[in-house]
């Protein structure tokens, strides 16, 4: 939104923009998956990768029309290496923490529950932050124009360019309320994560093994019998 708005770039361009948070983000969330894996260790990579994730969420509040590209390309790529290396963990602790027949309903849950609830806290926020900038910076343009135009359509609504830099820089505010949320939730979120079971997923995953080879072993005995 913030290069479809603010920047005024193409949808084509904006996909283009956004890969330098997207690349990093799926690199680092592989790279610490496979550690994850080999070493057993997961809460590290979770409580390392909040802790980027903050800083590249501050960073993000400081976009502005006026960003120049190598500033919000250094701010997506932290933000990109901080989420990619704590997104996966969650989903880990999971499975670590669970029984195997109620792994599938805990990752439901955590996914549902905090991409809705963050999702409809996000979108709030933008649209009253959106309303009240524009009822402020464009009073001759009602506010339900803008919404319905959408991001990208911003200079067909505009009556000047004034006008235009003027709804640029209330999408600038709403976006930014956005994350500010991101930024105290990301917070709040490390302060969790120190709380985090401190398990080994390998040595898990070998006592889950054990036991399923004692059970077979077990039955095998008495169907012998």
């Amino acid at each position: 939104m913030y290069f479809l708005s603010i920047k005024g770039s193409s949808p084509l361009s904006s996909g283009v923009d956004l890969s330098a948070y997207a690349l990093p983000q799926i690199g680092f969330t592989v790279s610490t998956g496979a550690l994850a894996t080999k070493f057993g260790d997961y809460v590290p990579y979770l409580i390392l990768g909040t802790a980027v994730s903050i800083v590249g969420s501050g960073l993000i509040n400081k976009f502005e029309v006026a960003t120049v590209t190598r500033n919000w390309v250094e701010f997506l790529i932290i933000c990109g290496v901080g989420t990619g290396m704590a997104i996966s963990q969650p989903y880990t602790a999971v499975q670590a923490i669970l029984d195997e027949d109620d792994v599938m309903v805990g990752n439901g849950r955590v996914n549902l529950f905090w991409h809705s609830l963050s999702l409809c806290i996000s979108e709030t926020l933008f649209l009253n932050k959106l309303t009240a900038e524009v009822e402020v910076k464009t009073p001759q343009i009602p506010p339900g124009v803008v919404i319905a135009a959408g991001a990208y359509d911003l200079p067909t609504i505009a009556q000047s360019p004034v006008a235009l830099h003027n709804l640029r820089e209330a999408y600038t505010d709403a976006v930014r309320n956005i994350s500010i949320f991101a930024l105290v939730a990301t917070c709040l979120v490390l302060i969790f994560t120190f709380g985090f079971d401190h398990r080994n997923v390998r040595s898990v995953a070998e006592a889950r093994k054990h036991g399923e080879r004692t059970t077979i072993g077990e039955l095998g005995v008495e169907k012998g019998a």
